[in-house]
């Protein structure tokens, strides 16, 4: 008997081992160990989006095109501060090799169009809704801004509202010439 209740431990521990060792895996492999938030200096991936017409769509830097993203959200009143900066920004920059799109994370449709129906956007919109893109960049706060080279390098990603000042400062990294 003794035998027995000895062979059953020793199984019972193999089990317990192979099943956290399967769980280790799971966390390790299973949700991209790796492939964590981009950050400065790294190649810009490909973003899955979902355009403001609700169909999908890849978002990524055409060559020699610098694109400056903003993760935000409508109910951050941030967010809304920044908003007539970002369309006077827009207008400065449309000749300029600069794409400014803003990524609404994590909203219904109908948020964002209600948002816009009382904001007028001069630039691109599109949703990330279910907020993977955000998390490609380590977005943790809104707005969040990232600026990615006309090589496709990300220059930086800065958490905050951008003032005129540090607008200018962020467009230096990622277009040297341009912010004046």
């Amino acid at each position: 008997m003794i035998a027995l209740a000895h062979m059953l431990g020793r199984a019972h521990n193999r089990a317990a081992v192979a099943g956290t060792a399967l769980v280790l895996a799971g966390l390790l492999f299973g949700c991209g160990a790796g492939t964590g938030p981009v950050h400065q200096g790294q190649a810009a991936p490909v973003l899955a989006i979902t355009t403001r017409a609700g169909a999908p769509a890849a978002l990524q830097p055409a060559a020699g095109q610098s694109l400056w993203l903003v993760f935000w959200a409508s109910w951050c009143y941030p967010c809304r501060a920044e908003w007539p900066g970002l369309n006077q920004a827009q207008h400065d920059l449309a000749d300029r090799g600069v794409r400014l799109v803003a990524i609404s994370v994590n909203e219904p449709a109908s948020a964002l169009e209600q948002f816009l129906t009382e904001h007028a956007a001069a630039f691109e919109i599109a949703r990330d809704p279910e907020g993977q893109a955000a998390a490609r960049y380590g977005v943790v706060g809104f707005p969040t801004h990232v600026l990615i080279d006309g090589t496709g390098i990300v220059r930086a990603v800065v958490r905050g509202p951008l003032d005129g000042a540090r607008a200018r400062a962020l467009l230096q990294l990622g277009t040297p010439g341009l912010a004046h």
